[in-house]
């Protein structure tokens, strides 16, 4: 493989911090497997180029983050997995990031230890929906997201229906719906796990099903479905959570 192909295929600004002389090994073996891997897709136009540039030069800054004494070059089949089950994903901007970070991760001897083969299949796996609610769950709630809805009894302990969406609350002030399918997805690939008969209960806890609950019984007043007789049923809120499994969370520490 002759460096000119790689100076002329790779975004400029990574040339010297690949496949330049002041670059390390790693950074030299990154640049060859990204010219391998993506050459054909870009040129049949599978892989757009721009997309493809932006996936290196996030790799690149990540690769740059990592002390030269913490480099690891023992998991590179791992990266070309990840680079090849990347070329179908580059459109989605929160996968290429998360893509990115995966590469670099696996090249990280303070990460690479945890890392699965299947990291990079379940991103894959992902819709960019499901990688933002995968992102929102980590980063803003901790890797546990509370949620619930509204179900109405003809009596107690009996059958009840449902009568409400699932909620959580977003930034302590609203609270949205609950994407089902990406919570369906995110728990068939054992990130995840849904409980609706257990839930935390602390201070922030209690208060956060507490605002849930009273923003539910609001919209249900204001969008009663006349069709769906309650009003002789006995309303009580479901409290649930969504909690990161140990999975999850050594993927989402070698992803984001």
């Amino acid at each position: 493989m002759d460096f000119n192909d790689w100076k002329d295929f790779l975004p400029t600004s990574l040339v010297e911090n690949l496949v330049g002389p002041s670059s390390d090994a790693i950074g030299k073996t990154l640049g060859g497997i990204l010219y391998w891997t993506f050459q054909l897709p870009i040129k049949y136009g599978i892989v757009k180029k721009a997309e493809f540039d932006q996936l290196a030069q996030e790799t690149s800054k990540k690769l740059k983050k990592i002390p030269e004494e913490n480099k690891s070059a023992d998991k590179l089949g791992l990266v070309l997995k990840a680079l090849e089950e990347s070329k179908y994903q580059l459109n989605e901007e929160e996968l290429r990031k998360m893509f990115a970070q995966l590469i670099a991760s696996t090249l990280d001897n303070r990460k690479n230890t945890v890392i699965s083969p299947r990291f990079a299949t379940i991103l894959s796996q992902l819709s960019g929906k499901d990688a933002e609610f995968f992102k929102l769950l980590v980063e803003e709630n901790h890797g546990d997201l509370l949620y619930g809805y509204l179900i109405g009894r003809k009596e107690e302990y009996g059958a009840y229906q449902t009568i409400t969406d699932k909620m959580y609350e977003q930034n302590r002030t609203s609270i949205r719906s609950l994407p089902i399918s990406s919570v369906n997805v995110l728990e068939s690939l054992g990130l995840v796990k849904v409980f609706e008969t257990s839930y935390p209960s602390n201070n922030i806890a209690d208060a956060t099903y507490q605002h849930i609950e009273k923003s539910l019984h609001s919209l249900n007043s204001k969008f009663h479905n006349p069709f769906q007789d309650c009003s002789n049923d006995i309303i009580e809120f479901k409290h649930c959570h969504v909690e990161l499994t140990s999975f999850g969370a050594n993927f989402s520490r070698c992803v984001l």
